[in-house]
């Protein structure tokens, strides 16, 4: 699996875990990377 891949499931799990402002600035900050 590529490192983005992994990034990106990271980030699903966070946004279902804490639906919260802070993970979509996560989610934002893997996509501008």
């Amino acid at each position: 699996m590529e490192i983005m891949q992994i990034l990106i499931q990271i980030e699903n799990l966070l946004n279902l875990l804490n639906p919260q402002e802070d993970s979509k600035k996560i989610g934002l900050n893997l996509s501008e990377n």
